[in-house]
This record gives C-alpha cells, structure tokens and sequence, in this order.
C-alpha cells in the first residue's frame, strides 16, 4: 500500500512496499497456525494442502531460496505455471522480503 499524493524518496517508498508484503506473508502464516489442518488448497479430487501443511512447505521453500543470498526487496523472476508449488514459491519468497515477479509460461516468446 502506497501513500496517495506524497512524494516519498525511494528508500521509504521501497520499505514500505516491503512492509506490506511482509505483513501479507504474517497474516497468513498466523491464519495458517490458527487453522491447522483445515484445507487451504484444493487442487482436483486428490490434491490438499492444509494450513498446517502450507507453513510446513513455505518455511522449506524459502528455505531453498535463502540460497540465492537475495535480501529483503531483491527481485525474483520466476517462469512458472499456475499451480499449488506456484502458490509456494510466491509465499516462500514473500517470506524472505523478495519481490516475486511471475513470467505468464502461456504467452509467446
């Protein structure tokens, strides 16, 4: 969320910016403990993730993005299809602070 008709400088409008998603990634990581096994995702017949689930695999996912040594406000460009791995990849970057900035695999080159 940006602040309407003021002029921040660049540092602030940048950490603010970061704040924001930050927040995002606090809120449903609280939501996710609060629900626990409750569903989060539903993908076709088979394919769940509860709550619990999803904080599990976003902690392992930025997990393995922590490796690229990005910090909080670094871009990640990502080619990606829609899908639940997808949702994770989002989250797990939000989690570090990065900027996730999805490619559409549908469009052609």
């Amino acid at each position: 969320m940006r602040a309407v008709g003021l002029d921040l400088p660049p540092q602030l409008r940048d950490r603010q910016e970061h704040d924001h998603h930050a927040n995002l990634v606090a809120h449903v990581l609280a939501a996710a403990a609060a629900a626990g096994n409750k569903p989060f995702l539903i993908e076709g017949d088979e394919g769940r993730l509860s709550f619990a689930e999803l904080d599990r695999r976003t902690a392992a996912m930025a997990g393995r993005l922590a490796v690229l040594e990005g910090k909080a406000g670094d871009r990640i460009v990502v080619q990606v299809e829609k899908s639940p791995e997808a949702v994770l990849l989002y989250l797990g970057a939000l989690r570090l602070g990065l900027v996730f900035v999805p490619l559409n695999t549908t469009y052609a080159a």
